[in-house]
């Protein structure tokens, strides 16, 4: 197993049917179908409402603020995404995939967020690009004639990315607003996977009222009685109510699978790396293990074979990789230990104790934790 693979199937909180798109730079792009499904909506919306308020403008006109209004969205979107990306970049997060979808935008590295704060920050980058978009639209939209196609473009834009940036701040995983409670949690104290789970749930709670709503504007039930931007909002999902149904039943997928994560990284919090290590035989000395050892004992470096088999051959030294950040102390948690045996060669790292190696701990040991 590679060390993307090693990296998805260890470290994702939510597991999502997907598309790769490409692959620029290292970095995967893939989309889920629930992506496809947000763009229909607005597509469906943005033509129902322009055939009504720019009638007078003719098709031509309708279809030409269709196009623009519907460009403008998805590129809200893509904008969303793109802030979450390049601020776990800058946050030297090493973001390996991004994966469009409708909870959002998720960003997986290599590392996890060290602290409370660096995942506050990737976490709100979503949500904060789309009501930042809001607000210059609505600007735009105030100051513009609200009856042709530019003012009509601009008004709707400025509702759709408040939408957007207003659903993803709802605090329940895996929306953008349940992993910035996760991380006010975290920073409050609790442990980063108890505050997940806690959050997950609520997202449960969440697609079951979707998926309920879905069910009430099937049936036809009677308009609730409320008003404002909420009624706008509860129409839309009424009325729509394939939509509600589907966005229902995805959010419950990934909600379901983020608390099964989470529950999984609990489980590794309580564990020790020593009740899962694989332990080194007896007779084996620093001097034995990979590598030179260092001056404490612990393995320093490990030389890759394909190294070794070229026609120009290089000291070992000089070829050989790092293992000085890759080894796990044995009394700490599997959980404290996760991020070295991802970013570790062939996913395994070294177990010390007392700067002795005493065993190697293995992915396939700590993917079977709370199974």
């Amino acid at each position: 197993m590679n060390r993307e693979s090693a990296v998805a199937a260890l470290s994702r909180p939510v597991m999502l049917r997907t598309a790769t798109l490409a692959t620029p730079h290292g970095l995967t792009v893939r989309v889920h179908l629930s992506w496809l499904l947000v763009c229909g909506l607005i597509v469906w919306v943005l033509v129902d409402r322009f055939a009504t308020l720019l009638w007078p403008f003719g098709w031509a006109g309708i279809a030409g603020a269709v196009a623009v209004g519907v460009t403008l969205a998805l590129a809200s979107l893509l904008a969303r995404d793109a802030a979450q990306l390049a601020i776990a970049h800058e946050l030297g997060l090493r973001p390996r995939s991004l994966t469009f979808a409708l909870v959002g935008g998720t960003v997986r590295g290599l590392h996890a967020a060290p602290r409370p704060r660096d995942a506050a920050a990737v976490a709100a980058a979503g949500p904060f690009t789309n009501l930042a978009l809001a607000s210059a639209s609505g600007l735009i939209y105030s100051i513009a004639p609200a009856q042709n196609p530019f003012g009509v473009v601009t008004g709707y834009l400025a509702w759709t990315n408040f939408f957007l940036g207003m659903a993803a701040l709802v605090p329940a995983l895996p929306l953008d607003g349940g992993r910035l409670v996760s991380a006010v949690a975290w920073a409050l104290g609790a442990r980063p996977a108890r505050a997940a789970r806690a959050t997950a749930t609520g997202g449960i709670v969440v697609a079951l009222a979707l998926l309920a709503a879905g069910v009430y504007g099937m049936a036809g039930g009677p308009q609730p009685l409320i008003t404002g931007p909420l009624l706008y909002a509860a129409l839309l999902g009424l009325t729509n109510w394939v939509f509600t149904l589907l966005a229902g039943g995805f959010l419950l997928q990934a909600a379901w699978q983020a608390r099964r994560w989470a529950t999984w990284r609990q489980a590794l919090a309580s564990t020790r790396v020593r009740d899962l290590m694989r332990p080194l035989p007896s007779d084996v000395s620093g001097a034995d293990a990979p590598g030179p050892p260092g001056a404490t004992g612990v393995a320093m470096s490990v030389t890759p074979a394909a190294e070794l088999l070229t026609d120009h051959h290089v000291d070992a030294d000089e070829a050989a990789e790092s293992l000085t950040d890759h080894h796990v102390e044995a009394d700490e948690s599997a959980e404290d230990a996760l991020d070295r045996l991802l970013e570790s060669p062939g996913e395994s790292v070294l177990v010390t104790e007392l700067g002795r190696p005493v065993g190697l701990l293995v992915g396939d040991d700590v993917r079977g934790v709370g199974r």
